[in-house]
């Protein structure tokens, strides 16, 4: 999650929506090896692959690249402390913080979600 975490944040150094994206894809996984659910990890691989389009697209959007990754890096913080009521609770808001943000894709390019 560490290597992940650095990567992300080079990416959004840069501005490098690919970098980012990769970058996003290996915390995933990560966090899914973390767990020691090997079908966890292949299910987030497979859905990780699936959805490279679509990430990069909302990696592409102003401020979300900071946005992940001070939620990744929340995510992390409460892994790594072995914390997992605050882990889940920073997972929780991450994945509303990202669902709101294809919400908000979706009305723009005036699509239904």
């Amino acid at each position: 999650m560490a290597d992940a975490i650095e990567q992300m944040r080079a990416a959004v150094h840069d501005e490098d929506v690919t970098a980012g994206v990769q970058a996003d894809v290996a915390f995933h996984r990560a966090v899914g090896e973390a767990t020691g659910n090997v079908a966890l990890v292949d299910l987030v691989d497979s859905i990780g692959c699936q959805l490279v389009p679509e990430r990069a697209a909302v990696w592409s959007t102003p401020s979300r690249p900071q946005r992940s990754l001070d939620e990744h890096t929340a995510i992390y913080d409460a892994v790594r402390g072995g914390d997992p009521a605050r882990a889940r609770a920073a997972a929780l808001a991450h994945l509303q913080s990202i669902e709101h943000e294809i919400g908000e894709l979706t009305l723009d390019r005036g699509e239904t979600a």
